[in-house]
């Protein structure tokens, strides 16, 4: 084998990845499912912050209609803007 042809192999190696991504962030801006991922990791921490509190519910005995949130700002104000 020549130079150029491993040159030549590595260079269409590069392209052929660079089309790959290219056309993978295409096939994820068109099924949303940068979105969808992000949405998902919101709820996630919802729940870890409902899983918290409930957590410090059975701890202390109290119902759940008297108690306010420990932390008001931790709560998450309507849905994220991606």
């Amino acid at each position: 084998m020549h130079d150029s042809d491993v040159l030549g192999g590595i260079i269409g190696l590069v392209v052929l990845i660079g089309i790959f991504l290219l056309c993978r962030e295409i096939i994820c801006w068109y099924w949303k499912l940068n979105k969808i991922v992000y949405f998902q990791e919101y709820q996630v921490n919802l729940l870890k912050l409902i899983h918290k509190e409930l957590k410090k519910l059975n701890a202390t005995g109290d119902r759940v209609e008297d108690v306010e949130p420990s932390d008001p700002k931790d709560i998450p104000q309507g849905a994220p803007n991606p």
